[in-house]
């Protein structure tokens, strides 16, 4: 399903990695905790890594620990968040 958004789309753009994340927390979580959960997951990538672009990444890095770093962060960030809608007495997850 995704095979197409590999390599930065065919472009050289943003890692397919980040794209899959933002996907899965719009599966996981309501459209309106969108842009803030997407802006913490590129804002934590980008502090790993010093960018967002699939050639820069590639020209150091393995796409195996770039998606395992993904993984990780949005792991963390569905945890965080699950974490913080328990605290408030309910989930929708």
């Amino acid at each position: 399903m995704c095979k197409g958004i590999s390599a930065g789309f065919g472009c050289g753009h943003i890692c397919a990695a980040l794209v899959s994340s933002v996907m899965t927390l719009g599966l996981a979580f309501p459209i309106e905790d969108i842009p803030r959960l997407r802006m913490e997951l590129l804002n934590r990538f980008h502090e790993e890594y010093g960018t967002l672009i699939c050639p820069k990444l590639k020209a150091k890095y393995k796409c195996e620990d770039i998606v395992s770093k993904a993984a990780g962060i949005v792991d963390g960030i569905i945890s965080q968040q699950i974490k913080a809608e328990e605290a408030k007495g309910f989930t929708n997850i």
